[in-house]
This record gives structure tokens, sequence and C-alpha cells, in this order.
């Protein structure tokens, strides 16, 4: 039976440049790609930050920098459009400056009354 070993038995004849170039590839295919939000979900997750800015509750925001993604939860310090940035007060009592085209989902209470 022939056992085949792929791509290892390639590699002795490969150049050390052309072994790094494919693991780096290798690990850009595998670093996590932040979805392209619709208006519509861009609609309710303003509705949400604004709520939660006003209520002074709690938020979960979900992002991806450089294929690596994040939960932060925290309450809404501020939110500037201008910047594109978002201020967000966490548990430690930290604030964190979050950039709006790096958030990937956002999700609050449903019952804010």
């Amino acid at each position: 039976m022939l056992h085949d070993r792929g791509v290892l038995k390639w590699t002795s004849m490969m150049l050390p440049e052309h072994v790094k170039k494919l693991k780096e590839l290798k690990a850009g295919y595998e670093k996590e790609q932040k979805p392209e939000p619709d208006p519509q979900l861009l609609e309710e997750w303003n509705g949400i930050l604004s709520q939660a800015s006003f209520k002074r509750v709690s938020v979960i925001i979900t992002t991806v920098i450089q294929g690596n993604e994040a939960t932060l939860t925290g309450t809404v310090e501020r939110l500037d459009s201008v910047n594109g940035t978002l201020l967000l007060h966490n548990e430690e009592k930290r604030s964190i400056s979050i950039s709006l085209c790096d958030i990937a989902g956002i999700t609050g209470e449903t019952d804010w009354e």
C-alpha cells in the first residue's frame, strides 16, 4: 500500500523562504474574517447602543481585530460618530475605546422599559 505524505515530501526541495511564506499563508487562512453587516443590522446596533447609553445598561460587543475575535462587556460611556469610536466602561472600571469598524456584533438586554 502506497502512503502519500502530501506536501511533506516536497519540503526538502523547497527553499526556507518558501516554507516560511507557506506557513504565513496557512496562518492567514485560519484567521477569523469580520462579516460585513447589512444596513438593517447597523440600525439595530445603533438602537441598542442608544438605549444602552441612555439607560446605562450593559452590552456585549464582539470585535474582530486582525483576525482575532474578542468579546467585551460593559456600559456605553460615549459614542463618537465623528471619529468612529465607542467608549465602553467594563466591569473592572476601565474605559476601552473601540473602533466602530472593528465591531462584528452587539447584543444587549431586550426588556428596556
